[in-house]
């Protein structure tokens, strides 16, 4: 059989495409198994906004440090592609501005004490913005013992304060990254959870459910129909292990992070351990980031067999190896996947054609 298009033209349309303004053009209320549909071209949006959720508690300094000692491995990945990225900080003790704290215990964060670089966001155009970020994030060690990243979160974002700074942005990906040795034990009440007994504070009816943070995430970031991928998610850089709380426990209270587990999974992040190495943690959470804002959803059903994928009109070959060079096709969401020298840029034009299999 020929390819539908010697009379009625190859049906051009436009699939969930990672950035507004593409239109549909045509299309088949009945399909033949052979027509072909081609994706016009749609620019990938470069803009991620990552905010970073320090733990400043007694116990931190060590980890605070790792961070800076291996940041430019975080950098790098953003720079060589020249992503428009915001970066902000704040603290796991944010919360206490919903108990009576002054509203400034949320604001983000441009140093501690007596030093402050004047740079609450930074971004590309920052002057020596590695140092700049070191200097906001690491927050010492004076901060509140009782961590409540995800209740912090929340109060960072409905600063209003921090809302004039424009961050995040509404068409930006949203990354949260967490760094602590402890759990979150974001609660209703001032009083902390944590009496040492793990099985105390996971039941206490005061425990804020997770599922409040991913619906407040989901509605601050626009997802519908629990759709996050491509719109924000959240990391941690904790304690995933009993060998790794052992390591960094004093006084033997529980501190793996399960909580902190259980909401990257729920929102595609990474999961680094606070024991192991920073750089590949910092490294690997840079990539997903990247893989997230450059995923290209397509509407239609297709035959992956006859799936072309092109960049700025280049053909991108396929490949089987997240870490190896090329496109993957993702059938669970019906997506393209880039990965390697192949992960577009902000700008670049990505187009497919596949064979349908579902009627539009």
């Amino acid at each position: 059989m020929t390819k539908f298009n010697a009379l009625l033209g190859v049906a051009a349309l436009v699939v969930a495409p990672l950035v507004t303004g593409c239109s549909k053009t045509a299309s088949f209320s009945l399909l033949s198994d052979t027509a072909t549909f081609t994706q016009n071209s749609a620019s990938i949006n470069g803009k991620i906004d990552i905010l970073f959720v320090i733990d400043n508690s007694g116990s931190m300094a060590a980890s605070q440090q790792a961070m800076a000692d291996n940041i430019s491995r975080f950098f790098e990945k953003f720079d060589s592609k020249g992503f428009d990225y915001q970066i902000a900080v704040t603290t796991t003790d944010a919360w206490r501005t919903q108990f009576g704290g002054s509203a400034t215990m949320a604001q983000y964060k441009d140093g501690v004490g007596t030093t402050h670089t004047g740079f609450q966001i930074v971004t590309p155009s920052t002057p020596d913005r590695q140092n700049v970020f070191i200097t906001n994030m690491k927050q010492g060690t004076s901060g509140n013992g009782d961590e409540r990243a995800f209740q912090s979160l929340q109060s960072a974002l409905d600063n209003t304060s921090n809302q004039a700074l424009k961050f995040p942005r509404a068409d930006a990906f949203f990354s949260v990254i967490v760094l602590s040795d402890a759990d979150d034990l974001s609660a209703t009440v001032s009083s902390t959870l944590d009496d040492g007994n793990p099985n105390d504070y996971y039941n206490s009816p005061y425990l804020i459910p997770l599922q409040t943070f991913v619906s407040y995430l989901d509605n601050k970031m626009g997802v519908v129909n629990g759709a996050r991928t491509g719109k924000y998610n959240v990391n941690t850089i904790g304690v995933l292990d009993s060998a790794c709380e052992q390591q960094v426990s004093s006084g033997g209270e529980n501190k793996i992070g399960n909580r902190y587990m259980q909401m990257a999974d729920a929102t595609g992040g990474i999961k680094g351990s606070i024991c192991g190495d920073f750089g590949t943690t910092l490294s690997d959470i840079s990539y997903k980031i990247i893989q997230l804002r450059t995923r290209f959803y397509l509407d239609r059903q297709l035959d992956p067999a006859t799936l072309h994928v092109f960049i700025d009109g280049v053909e991108v070959p396929v490949t089987a190896d997240v870490n190896g060079n090329g496109y993957m096709y993702n059938a669970d969401d019906n997506s393209v996947s880039f990965f390697g020298s192949y992960v577009p840029g902000p700008g670049a034009a990505i187009s497919v054609s596949f064979d349908p299999t579902s009627i539009k």
